[in-house]
């Protein structure tokens, strides 16, 4: 009982810490900057411990994640006793089975260490990002298969309109910034430069189809 009551009492000296170290890690669209602060009432997943995973500042986020896309949990000062991991149950904690296929390192990090993941094929199209050690601390992992450049105009149909459509935008956007478009985006290859590479990706792309 005295070790609970502890733990309890450092989880708002923890998320000070925490949050102090967060410039520690810099914050992409596939990098995760993972801190410990208090779990609030506005928490989406309600119960449990009163500490919560926040991601990129933010308590508890869910997250959308590609198939086939590389991502990567950037540990920035968490304690050991919050070994962060994937799982897909929303409870987390010592009884929920972790999910390991594209996890590396399994079996929960912390610290400043890095947990990356790459998203299987076969993955569901939810899971959730949880302490080993304690219940309902994270929140959802969405996961869905990456947008397809064939259907540029994203009708969810690749033809021969998603060919013109191409065409009418590149021709209106060729050398300039992107975005830029109107049935899409030309930035085929999201370097944020409209030229001839994006043209050439999008030939193989419609090639290949969806």
């Amino acid at each position: 009982m005295r070790t609970f009551a502890r733990t309890l009492a450092l989880a708002p000296i923890c998320a000070l810490l925490s949050h102090a170290a967060l410039a520690q890690c810099t914050p992409s669209p596939t990098n995760f900057c993972v801190t410990i602060g208090s779990k609030t009432t506005s928490h989406p997943n309600p119960g449990g411990f009163p500490a919560a995973w926040y991601i990129n500042g933010v308590e508890s986020p869910a997250l959308d994640l590609e198939r086939g896309t590389t991502y990567t949990f950037e540990m920035d000062g968490t304690p050991s006793f919050h070994p962060f991991f994937l799982t897909g149950s929303v409870l987390g904690g010592p009884t929920s089975t972790e999910w390991t296929s594209g996890v590396s390192p399994t079996g929960g990090v912390s610290g400043t260490q890095i947990l990356t993941f790459i998203v299987p094929e076969a993955a569901p199209d939810t899971l959730y990002y949880q302490c080993h050690s304690h219940e309902r601390m994270g929140w959802k992992l969405i996961i869905s298969n990456p947008p397809c450049a064939a259907d540029y105009n994203g009708d969810t149909e690749p033809d021969v309109l998603d060919f013109l459509d191409f065409l009418d935008d590149f021709g209106a956007c060729d050398q300039l910034p992107a975005p830029c478009g109107s049935f899409g985006n030309p930035d085929i290859n999201g370097d944020t430069v409209i030229d001839v590479i994006d043209f050439l990706d999008f030939l193989d792309a419609f090639g290949s189809g969806c």
